[in-house]
């Protein structure tokens, strides 16, 4: 069942299908009103902190052929393809937007989210989700 009343899964919807920072390659970008990864100051080597930082929550792996470990593992995982036209840290925050914009979410008894499509499986807490939003908004600068 989904929390619509929910203020952290109002927090984390807004966040991942309205206000997506990704923006490709050819300046399109995802969300029409969000602020950018760009605009918040991200950059090549700070997609790379981001990366890092969000790896201290949970496992992401950019190789869709093991997404057999999505199934094995029971807590939090990521295993995707990395979007050709985007950074590694870009195509996870792409990959939860597509799983709300397309209804390919669940959001499970113990309250894990699960986003899946074919070329992403990412199993996150909403505390993990709220992690990841809030180092997006700190900007590269609250990054270690």
């Amino acid at each position: 069942m989904i929390p619509y009343d929910d203020r952290k899964f109002q927090k984390i919807l807004d966040f991942y299908l309205f206000q997506c920072p990704v923006v490709f390659r050819s300046g399109k970008r995802v969300s029409v009103k969000a602020r950018t990864f760009a605009e918040r100051g991200f950059d090549g080597s700070s997609y790379t902190r981001l990366l890092n930082a969000m790896r201290h929550q949970m496992p992401i792996l950019f190789d869709p052929g093991r997404s057999a470990m999505f199934e094995e593992e029971k807590g939090e995982i990521a295993v995707l393809k990395q979007h050709s036209d985007l950074s590694k840290a870009a195509s996870v925050f792409y990959a939860i937007r597509n799983g709300f914009a397309h209804n390919s979410f669940a959001i499970k008894k113990n309250g894990m989210y699960e986003f899946t499509s074919e070329t992403a499986k990412i199993r996150a807490s909403a505390e993990t989700l709220l992690t990841w939003i809030r180092l997006v908004e700190k900007g590269p600068g609250g990054l270690k």
